[in-house]
């Protein structure tokens, strides 16, 4: 009972912290209800181009997924800073590790069940909305929105994995430090970020072979799958650049004192290293959001524009007569005929063969037509 309560306490001392990361997480299950319902749905499946479309859906499903894992982390980060005190203070009263553990559980399920209720609420009532942009820019009604169970219980299932394993990296961040010095850890200044030269090179390699694949991917149907590829490997490789590889940077232009040690180079550059390490996670949040942005903005405009250059790349000519035998002249005196009457003028003709599909099955090795 002495849990709960203390749990409690926590979460109704701190209610700017938690309705921040209440908000950050809500507004992310929603996000996610709304790809999922939109993946599953059967009217969008049998709807033109409805593989194609959900190809594409599938993508920005993958992206947002792996930002909300990741950004969830980013945003727990600020919540085990105003905690440390607090599990401080209960260890000093007589509370022990496992107390601590059965303490940040109970906050955790609180926080997951009451996020889990916001997002929902806000999903069920924005996909409603993205049907009917969908319903617009398709130019097809037959599309209808319906309640997706599997889409309920599959972003359940995804956040609360994602509240697992924060709790878990909880878990060894008290494992790690004994509990009565978390007292003097919240009290304590902010260190100097470490170098980690590893991850940094592993981002940077990594951003860099997701934007060559990218770059190097033939617009076909087959490449959705080299592209969401590239885009596993972009979204990792941001958040290492942002988080590891910009302080790596910063700290080399510490190190050269002619650059360093100047008016204006000092305070930016000192600054800016500490606010890498703090807000390193959530400037890559924002990068890959404003990138996506950039796409989905040149792509959709690229469609609008190149539209007329497409039909008439597929459509040269404005009548195109096909007939099984070569043309002869009643059949053009029949063409001048019919443009006489519909008062239009003949240009350019032009004559060339080409073969047509045939309809038919296999059958025991053979081709049946139909």
């Amino acid at each position: 009972m002495i849990h709960w309560k203390l749990a409690s306490h926590s979460l109704t001392h701190h209610v700017r912290e938690n309705g921040l990361f209440i908000l950050a997480s809500s507004v992310l299950i929603a996000i996610n209800y709304i790809f999922w319902s939109l993946l599953g749905n059967d009217s969008l499946k049998h709807s033109v181009n409805g593989d194609i479309i959900i190809k594409i859906i599938g993508i920005g499903l993958m992206f947002v997924a792996l930002i909300a894992v990741i950004f969830m982390f980013y945003v727990n980060s600020f919540l085990i800073k105003q905690r440390n005190q607090e599990l401080g203070l209960y260890n000093m009263l007589g509370l022990t590790r496992n107390d601590l553990r059965l303490i940040l559980i109970i906050e955790n399920f609180c926080l997951y069940i009451v996020s889990l209720i916001i997002g929902f609420v806000l999903g069920v009532t924005f996909v409603k909305l993205a049907f009917l942009v969908l319903q617009r820019l398709l130019d097809d009604y037959r599309i209808k929105e319906t309640f997706s169970p599997t889409a309920l219980l599959t972003v359940t299932i995804l956040f609360g994995l994602t509240f697992v394993a924060i709790l878990i990296y909880d878990f060894l961040l008290i494992r790690q430090i004994h509990p009565a010095d978390l007292w003097k850890l919240s009290e304590k200044g902010e260190q100097e970020p470490k170098s980690r030269w590893l991850t940094g090179i592993i981002g940077v390699l990594l951003l860099g072979g997701g934007y060559f694949i990218a770059v190097t991917t033939k617009p076909s149907a087959g490449s959705i799958l080299r592209f969401m590829v590239a885009v596993i490997l972009v979204v990792m490789g941001t958040y290492l650049v942002f988080i590891t590889g910009s302080i790596i940077f910063l700290k080399f232009l510490k190190s050269k004192p002619n650059y360093y040690y100047k008016p204006n180079h000092f305070i930016s550059v000192s600054g800016m290293l500490y606010r890498m390490k703090q807000n390193g996670a959530g400037l890559a949040s924002i990068c890959l959001l404003c990138t996506s942005i950039l796409v989905t903005i040149i792509a959709t405009t690229s469609l609008f524009v190149g539209e007329q250059n497409l039909v008439q790349l597929w459509n040269p000519y404005d009548i195109i007569t096909a007939t099984p035998q070569p043309i002869n002249k009643q059949a053009k005196l029949a063409t001048e005929q019919i443009a006489h009457q519909s008062d239009v003028k003949i240009g350019s003709r032009h004559q060339y063969r080409m073969t047509t599909p045939t309809d038919g099955i296999l059958k025991d090795g053979q081709f049946v037509k139909k």
